[in-house]
Formats: C-alpha cells, structure tokens, sequence
C-alpha cells in the first residue's frame, strides 16, 4: 500500500503536470473539447514521481541451482562456498560466478543403515570449525531418523585435498525431535560451539511438552559446549562458565533458555553479542540478544 507521503508526490506531480499542459494551450484550444485539440508534443519533462529502487537482485551463480538449501559457509583458503541442503546434502564449489555444478561432500541420507534406507533426514546447518586450516573440521546439525527420530549435532574431518572428501561421523551431542528442532551452529568469538534447540512441539498445542521453561532438558535452549576437549564418556566438555555448572539447576550445557524454535542466531563479529531469531505465536516474532543464563521468555512471555 502506497504511503501517505508517496500519494502526496503523486498528487503534487499531477497538479505541476496539469498546471504546465493548460499554460501550452492556446485561447482557442481551451474552449474545445480535448479530442479536438492538438496533441502536445513539446514537453521535456522526464522521470517519475516515485525514485528508483536502489538494489536488484542478481544471480551470483546463474548456472547452480539448489533443492531448498539451508545455510552457506565459505571454506577458508580453498575459495569456495559451502552449501547445505535439507534433504541432507552437502556440496561445495568454487566462488566463480562461472561455476556449473557443484561438488557433492556429503549425503546424509545415503548414508544411513539398510533399516533405516527408507526414511528421510532434515539438514538445518553446518559450520566449520574456527581452526579448519589446521583441523579440517566440520559440524553438522540434522534431524537423524533413529532411535524414533532426534537431532543431532555431528563431526566430520574432511580431507585436505580440493574438493575435499569426508571420513565417518561422530555424534557429540542428541535431542528430541519434534516439529521444533532449532538447528543452527555457531562459534562464538570464545571459541565455543553454541547450538540452538527448539521446544520439540509443533504450534498447536503451543510448548506441547511443556519445555521452555524447562533446564532439566535441552530443549528450547541455546547450548555451549567446548569440542576441542573431551570428558569422562563424551566427544566435549562444558566450559567452567556456563551458568548452570555450579548452581546444579540445570543441565550444565545450557547458555540460555526459554526459547521456541530459534531456527536462526548469529554473532556480531564486533562485539560478540548473540541475537537468535525465534518463533512467535500467532502474530508475533521474536529476536532475543542471548546472554548467559538468560531466559528468553517462552511461553510466558
């Protein structure tokens, strides 16, 4: 819908242009009907009462084409990006706008056990590790379908040549599945894994296993984890800082909580402030800036 102060540069262009077209006419013209008057051929006004969009959109890759993909990363020192798909794929090019087909790194899906060959996975993000130079490594979060569905966060080494290969999964961390699942992978400016969960429940009924208020679970949080170390039986250790490691509250993964489905956060590379954007209900949204030990507030605000 138009703004008021558009309708208002529409009105005052049609008055100019109309003031101007009747100064052209003659007397004579102006006591004629206006099929009867000569055209007006003598005007140079040019342009548009509205200004020209700034942007456009252009394909930077004209000749790839992706099935619903879900996050990009660029490899550092190869000169290529990085692509995800949902249905469990991940492929990587060359950052050349004339790049034709991409590379396929993994398949998620092809690679799961003859039992399970018929059900499908969702892919929600990758991200490489912040050393990948040195380590190769990179972090996957996907919905798996065994043990009746859960997501899970993985970690792949991948090759040093270009295109580069990857060897077998290791799992570090699991959580229920449901129609909210979160997803999303970071590494903070600390070094740290942060990973977004959802509350397991699709919209209706909202919060359905009543977990967003919950820290006795990892649902609908943001977690913190270290991978570069592990402990006891576990493929990480949970960081000396994190809010719940003292006070025994909740489990000690947990940075933050009270979220629904943030399917979505980034770290301001200035400053290192977290903000995740997360599902509302009914007409709202919602952007959290995420701190230590934060509620975020579902589902009670």
């Amino acid at each position: 819908m138009p703004s008021v102060r558009h309708l208002a540069l529409d009105f005052i262009a049609v008055t100019i242009l109309t003031s101007l077209f009747a100064a052209t006419l003659s007397a004579e013209d102006k006591d004629k009907p206006a099929a009867a008057r000569k055209p007006w051929t003598t005007s140079r006004l040019h342009g548009s009462p509205l200004p020209p969009e700034p942007y456009k959109l252009v394909s930077s890759f004209p000749a790839l084409k992706f099935n619903r993909p879900t996050s990009i990363e660029e490899v550092p020192s190869q000169n290529r990006l990085l692509i995800t798909e949902m249905s469990g794929k991940v492929f990587t090019f060359p950052k050349d706008s004339k790049s034709a087909k991409p590379d396929l790194l993994i398949d998620l899906a092809a690679n799961l056990p003859k039992e399970l060959a018929s059900k499908s996975v969702s892919l929600f993000d990758a991200e490489l590790h912040p050393n990948f130079k040195e380590n190769h490594q990179l972090f996957l979060c996907y919905v798996h379908p065994g043990n009746r569905g859960h997501t899970r966060v993985s970690r792949f080494t991948l090759t040093a040549d270009v295109p580069s290969k990857a060897n077998s999964e290791e799992v570090l961390i699991t959580w229920p599945s449901g129609g909210h699942n979160g997803g999303c992978l970071e590494f903070g400016q600390d070094g740290m894994l942060y990973i977004s969960t959802g509350d397991g429940s699709g919209p209706n009924p909202p919060d359905g296993l009543t977990s967003g208020q919950d820290v006795s679970d990892l649902l609908g949080s943001i977690l913190r984890i270290d991978v570069d170390h592990k402990s006891n039986d576990k493929l990480y250790t949970v960081p000396a800082d994190n809010p719940f490691v003292e006070n025994m509250l909740g489990l000690p993964e947990i940075w933050a909580y009270g979220l629904r489905n943030p399917w979505k956060f980034g770290t301001d590379p200035v400053t290192g402030n977290i903000f995740a954007a997360d599902n509302g209900r009914e007409t709202w949204e919602m952007v959290h800036k995420i701190v230590r030990g934060g509620n975020c507030g579902w589902p009670v605000m």
